[in-house]
């Protein structure tokens, strides 16, 4: 038996972002929606942020860490991050930044609103 895919995959390029990150998954994990998963991917930060991400995986299954091994560059780890949540197959991709505080209802609205108009 196959699990279904989330509600939403949320794609998060990051480069050196350990300054903010624990807030942004804090905002992501205190969403009251769910049934979602990060697909973050480091483009070979030299800071803490491997760390922090690895940490945070092991903690939330939602939560996927993929490390560039060497930097792509931002296109290039815009490019990877977002075919990498394709890939979950979710219906609906959300970028984030590693500084992003959503409010708590925020994926739960964005989804109620596209529910609610499927021509968007």
């Amino acid at each position: 038996m196959s699990t279904p895919p989330p509600r939403v995959a949320i794609a998060m390029p990051v480069y050196n972002g350990a300054e903010y990150l624990g807030e942004a998954f804090d905002a992501l994990q205190a969403q009251t929606e769910a049934d979602w998963v990060a697909v973050v991917t480091d483009n070979a930060s030299t800071d803490a942020t491997p760390e922090i991400v690895r940490q945070r995986a092991e903690a939330d299954p939602r939560i996927r860490y993929v490390r560039n091994a060497t930097n792509l560059g931002a296109n290039g780890n815009f490019n990877r991050s977002m075919a990498l949540a394709v890939e979950t197959g979710a219906p609906f991709v959300k970028w984030a930044a590693h500084d992003d505080r959503p409010r708590p209802g925020y994926l739960a609205a964005c989804l109620a609103e596209l529910a609610a108009h499927p021509e968007a």
